[in-house]
């Protein structure tokens, strides 16, 4: 008897002659999964098999792999920000297509018997303290994944080594912080005086926190830590923030004096900057002090503070750390009771409107009944004044009353003896114009930088400077640029994002004097942008701010070379010059023909050759006054009064000669008492 394997479609069969009337195949040499037929063949007493019988087919398989067993790692654990290493993992029934896996992630392994494997663990599996599991995987057939074993990568304490920046001030705005050291990872946390702060991740050396504006309402030292999260972990050695007190400014006091002999009463004193702590000196002297504000304290005046007569100077203290005390106000102690103050009454302002984020300016307010403690009201808030006179007012409006649009009332408040406040008067602040909205291109798609140019004439040797405004960002630009020695100028803005752009120049002159600002709102998502040919507005100063009519005030500054100026006052052009070689020029105007009160003066320019003009100027107020102001009044506001005392009083114990004779009213090569007697004459001379 023999039998015979063969694959399918074979013709060739292999017989294997068995003994003892029996037979049995076996071979080694099968291929898995192949389709093989098994017969059985007789030989009969010649030798000759016959054609065999049929007994079936098979087909082979490997032997299915084994499901691996993980017994120990080694080693077991490792330390955030280490770099890459070699682990071992033993176990059972590794086989030589095992693989080890990371917290579920494939690593690049090494079989080296059936109980031990190799692995490469990288820099990227250590940047973060955490627990992770570490498995063998065995393919099919068969196989599958292992029991876990754990590996603990520990965070280490964190150092700090320095923070920026070391100190604020009570009532700034919240602002970002950056802490330097060692052993930072993405988790770790600053913390301000003990307490979370939002913190975002820069490098293992570096982190920045998110500091509010609630973390700087009292002064006082904080420590700033950083928190690094379990496994492993801790809070670093402290930083110190240091919130120092504001130095405070006083605007007016109510009431401003008091008759001798009158009883206690409690005085209110407005300004900037109060704080919980402040405190109101009379005549430097602490009194007892109520904070209702930032901007109102009351204190307690005893009787005996008003027993004699005199001016007293009112100021605020704010203690360490920081602080410092105010400028003072003047409460006057006479004999005699004091006429009482009217109640102001406000007719009209000006301008009575301006555009959201415009530049500081001075208002006019007009009306009745004002003295010289009168003070503008913004919106409820005492804005610095100067005292014209009982009709006219000029108010300083800082930009930070011009952030937000909307309609604000502005007031007249005159303090006791008397006074109160007047009826309002409506300035708008108008929206700020913006960049029409223009889709951004999609994430990830690339944008083309562009070009933006501007050229044109302002005057020689100006410096330029211009805010570039996107719907991305914005940023401040100082350009280097200054004016050719012919007024000219070029300058070009490379690699600027493309989409809507929204640019601000302002030219200033050899003597800091700014232009009127120009304005330009740019789309580049089409093409580069040159702006060409523009005409920059002269710079203007004023020698005098009030004059006395009848006398010359002169008006200098810059504007393109021999080009010809041009002054408008009160809409009507009044004056003309032409600028010499070097871009100056110089007006004089009489005010014969102008009106008593305030006026207003503008400037444009025109090239030589009519070959194009400027826009106007920024508006420039002037009072023209009714009478010859007394040389004593030193600040020519106008008015003689305890600021000029305050100047006389400096000059008179000055051991310059020089500075001396400025208050020698009678010309006489001596300061004394007829001086004195001079300046007391003038005072509040209109």
């Amino acid at each position: 008897v023999a039998c015979a394997i063969s694959s399918a479609g074979s013709t060739s069969q292999s017989k294997i002659d068995g003994s003892g009337g029996s037979a049995g195949c076996t071979t080694s040499a099968l291929t898995n999964d192949q389709q093989y037929t098994y017969k059985v063949f007789q030989k009969d007493t010649r030798g000759n098999y016959d054609v065999g019988v049929l007994i079936g087919t098979f087909s082979p398989s490997a032997a299915p792999n084994p499901v691996p067993t993980t017994t120990s790692i080694s080693p077991t654990s490792k330390n955030a920000g280490e770099s890459e290493f070699t682990l071992t993992v033993n176990g059972t029934n590794f086989i030589s297509g095992s693989v080890v896996k990371f917290d579920g992630s494939n690593r690049t392994t090494t079989y080296v018997s059936s109980t031990q494997l190799t692995a490469i663990i990288s820099a990227s599996d250590l940047t973060t303290g955490g627990i992770f599991s570490i498995t063998v995987f065995n393919l099919s057939p068969g196989g599958g994944t292992s029991n876990a074993q754990t590996f603990t990568v520990n965070n280490l304490v964190p150092t700090t080594t320095s923070i920026s920046p070391t100190t604020k001030t009570v009532y700034d705005s919240g602002f970002t912080l950056t802490v330097n050291g060692t052993n930072f990872v993405s988790t770790s946390v600053v913390k301000f005086d003990g307490s979370s702060r939002t913190t975002t991740y820069v490098s293992s050396t570096q982190l920045t926190a998110t500091i509010p504006a609630s973390d700087l309402t009292a002064a006082g030292t904080f420590s700033i830590t950083v928190f690094n999260p379990t496994p492993g972990g801790g809070t670093s050695d402290a930083q110190t923030l240091t919130v120092n007190n504001p130095v405070p400014t006083t605007t007016s006091i109510d009431p401003t004096g008091k008759t001798v002999g009158d009883s206690e009463f409690t005085m209110t004193v407005s300004g900037t900057l109060f704080i919980s702590s402040s405190v109101v000196r009379f005549n430097g002297s602490d009194r007892t002090t109520t904070f209702v504000n930032s901007t109102t304290l009351t204190a307690a005046i005893p009787a005996s503070d008003i027993a004699s007569e005199g001016t007293f100077p009112i100021t605020v203290f704010n203690p360490t750390p920081g602080g410092g005390e105010s400028n003072s106000q003047t409460f006057t102690i006479s004999v005699t009771p004091p006429t009482p103050n009217p109640v102001p009454t406000l007719t009209s302002i000006s301008p009575s409107s301006a555009t959201q984020n415009d530049s500081e300016f001075t208002m006019t307010l007009t009306g009745t009944d004002f003295v010289s403690t009168s003070v503008a009201r913004f919106n409820g808030v005492s804005r610095t004044t100067t005292y014209i006179s009982s009709t006219q007012l000029t108010a300083n409006i800082p930009s930070s009353d011009l952030t937000t649009a909307g309609n604000f009332p502005i007031t007249v408040f005159t303090p006791s003896p008397g006074g109160g406040e007047s009826g309002s008067k409506t300035f708008t602040v108008t929206p700020a114009p913006t960049a029409p909205t223009v889709p951004l291109p999609p994430v990830g798609e690339a944008v083309r930088p562009t070009t933006i140019i501007f050229s044109g004439k302002a005057f020689p040797g100006g410096k330029m400077f211009m805010v570039d405004k996107d719907i991305r960002y914005e940023k401040t630009v100082s350009q280097d640029t200054i004016t050719n020695d012919d007024g000219t100028f070029y300058t070009s803005f490379i690699g600027i994002l493309q989409g809507p752009h929204s640019f601000s120049l302002i030219i200033k002159d050899k003597e800091g004097r700014g232009s009127q600002t120009k304005f330009f709102n740019i789309n580049t998502l089409v093409q580069d942008f040159v702006v060409k040919d523009l005409i920059i507005a002269p710079t203007v100063a004023l020698a005098a701010y009030s004059v006395t009519r009848g006398t010359a005030t002169v008006v200098k500054g810059y504007a393109t070379p021999q080009s010809g100026v041009v002054a408008e006052i009160d809409g009507i052009i009044k004056k003309e010059a032409q600028a010499g070689q070097d871009g100056a020029y110089k007006l004089t105007i009489d005010t014969g023909p102008l009106e008593f009160g305030s006026h207003q003066m503008r400037l444009k320019q025109t090239l030589v050759g009519g070959k194009g003009e400027s826009d106007y100027s920024p508006l420039k107020n002037f009072i023209v006054s009714r009478v010859l102001l007394p040389k004593a009044d030193f600040n020519d506001d106008g008015a003689v009064d305890i600021r000029d005392w305050s100047i006389f009083l400096f000059h008179w114990g000055s051991k310059d000669m020089e500075k001396r004779m400025k208050i020698d009213l009678n010309n006489d090569g001596k300061i004394d008492i007829s001086d004195f007697s001079i300046f007391v004459r003038n005072i509040r001379k209109k």
